[in-house]
């Protein structure tokens, strides 16, 4: 709504969000043993901190696994960090860092999964950190917290308005501050 007003110089009261439907499979309730389960089938154990998004630079991954690094050794050590993403562009670097980091054991790399699987992954999740740059809605944001995950999220774009409040705001483009939210 935010930019939409910026942007195109709307009457602020002349601008309505509506925002998309959640597919039904995003919700808090799930059953314990067949998301375990389901997590088992994707190689994802607990404790873990979700990143859900497509390779490309206004995810702003790059940031976020920067951010990973300098999280404290034993929180790093504890949490696996899941990426779940889709193809994107300009991702040559990314796929690089990312095939070192799975090496490593630091980061579990998922394609794009039906909505049930991903529902299951946002349930099971010590967070969502979704550092986008720029945003139409933010999707990820709600799907989470639909879901019942804790989100951390940029400060800009559409994510504070998707968040409404209920994420932790973070500037995108400073990776300490983003991990100290994760801690």
């Amino acid at each position: 709504r935010s930019e939409a007003v910026r942007l195109l110089a709307l009457a602020p009261e002349r601008v309505e969000v509506l925002p998309p439907l959640l597919a039904p499979c995003f919700d808090a309730g799930g059953d314990a043993e067949t998301d375990a389960g389901a997590r088992r089938r994707l190689g994802v154990a607990a404790p873990y901190v979700l990143a859900v998004a497509s390779l490309e630079p206004r995810k702003n991954l790059e940031r976020l696994l920067d951010a990973w690094q300098l999280l404290p050794a034993p929180v790093r050590s504890a949490h696996r960090l899941v990426l779940v993403a889709s193809t994107g562009w300009l991702a040559g670097r990314l796929r690089r860092r990312l095939a070192a980091l799975a090496r490593a054991g630091q980061v579990i790399l998922l394609g794009r999964l039906t909505a049930p699987a991903l529902a299951t992954l946002y349930r099971g999740a010590r967070a969502l950190v979704f550092p986008s740059l720029a945003e139409g809605f933010g999707l990820p944001v709600a799907e989470a917290m639909a879901c019942g995950a804790p989100v951390i999220t940029s400060n800009r774009s559409s994510m504070p308005e998707t968040a409404g409040g209920a994420a932790i705001l973070v500037e995108p483009e400073d990776a300490d501050e983003i991990a100290a939210a994760i801690v």
